[in-house]
């Protein structure tokens, strides 16, 4: 959705969202994507029909969208870009009837990162407001800052990708900063036993609760004072929502926020064969956006090191600075 945004806003267009319901979605897709967006957004980018037309063109969608879905694991199965077309790329290079490469885009660089860093937004519904109010003080959130912290596991998929995990354990000494700041951290996500292994007040176990829903988690996101996390899905919302979102552990460049107080530190590359930690410049060169369908072949001799937690808590202290800032500063090197 904010890729749609983006892209229309450089066309100098509007865009219309109509979500898409793909016929038995539920039995053909494990994944749990959010359906509340869609019922509480605050914005003409959701279109509004009369209900028996509404349904007809999500149904319309939904089986192109689930055409194109088989297509492309075919695609991946004859061992094709797959993961480029999967991952929207295009929606950013205007391809015209077809993939377009990301060097073919029609706008030059300072172009696409003002867009980024200032795209249209959504809000939810007013209506909302006091039911979530309610719950976020039954939460200890009420009338607080607090920070939305999102670190991913693999219980929400149920997969192998642990390459994309982290830690806890080295966001405690950042999430005590936000504490004796006087803010409250909210952990985002699924709920999982155990998983705040060293809980403190001020700390925030939200999934292990009663008050967990996709409607508290947008509300929740939309009201922080910023968002810290890995790079996964959940990410996109606070992005939509134009949150000041510091990405840490990220592995690939297309994800992480470009807006103006949004910052991001990389898991770092070690180099197996020759024993050294790669630069970000040789890491963008030798592997472009980085993760990839050949990341079998990438492990076999590099190795992802976790952000240390003296890397975490100086990224903390960065945005918050920043956020103090109306505007930063671009450093000779941007020059955007």
């Amino acid at each position: 959705m904010r890729l749609s945004l983006i892209k229309a806003t450089l066309a100098d267009m509007r865009v219309t969202f109509i979500r898409a319901r793909v016929p038995f979605g539920h039995l053909i897709f494990k994944a749990k994507y959010p359906r509340e967006l869609y019922s509480v957004i605050e914005s003409d980018v959701i279109r509004k029909e009369i209900t028996f037309l509404r349904f007809l063109l999500e149904y319309y969608y939904g089986t192109k969208f689930l055409a194109a879905t088989l297509i492309l694991t075919i695609l991946h199965f004859r061992k094709t870009l797959y993961r480029e077309h999967a991952y929207g790329q295009e929606g950013l290079y205007f391809p015209d009837k077809q993939y377009t490469q990301p060097h073919q885009c029609q706008h030059s660089l300072p172009t696409l990162c003002r867009t980024f860093r200032n795209p249209p937004g959504v809000l939810l519904m007013s209506d909302i407001e006091s039911k979530c109010k309610a719950a976020c003080n039954e939460l200890g959130v009420g009338g607080r800052w607090y920070v939305c912290l999102h670190i991913r596991t693999s219980a929400f998929y149920n997969d192998n990708a642990w390459y994309r995990n982290s830690s806890i354990d080295n966001y405690y000494q950042a999430i005590d900063y936000i504490i004796a700041q006087g803010g409250v951290v909210v952990r985002m996500g699924e709920a999982v036993d155990g998983y705040i292994s060293k809980p403190r007040t001020g700390l925030i176990d939200y999934p292990a609760t009663r008050h967990k829903s996709e409607l508290m988690d947008l509300y929740l996101i939309q009201n922080c004072k910023f968002y810290l996390g890995t790079q996964s899905g959940i990410i996109d919302t606070a992005l939509l929502l134009k949150k000041p979102v510091l990405s840490v552990n990220s592995l690939h460049f297309a994800i992480p926020g470009t807006g103006t107080h949004n910052l991001t530190i990389y898991k770092k590359i070690f180099d197996r064969r020759r024993g050294v930690f790669l630069s970000f410049d040789e890491a963008m060169a030798r592997f472009g956006q980085i993760i990839s369908s050949t990341f079998d072949v990438f492990s076999r001799d590099f190795e992802w090191i976790e952000n240390s937690s003296d890397e975490i808590v100086d990224a903390v202290k960065e945005i918050m600075a920043s956020l103090e800032k109306s505007r930063l500063s671009a450093t000779p090197a941007q020059g955007l």
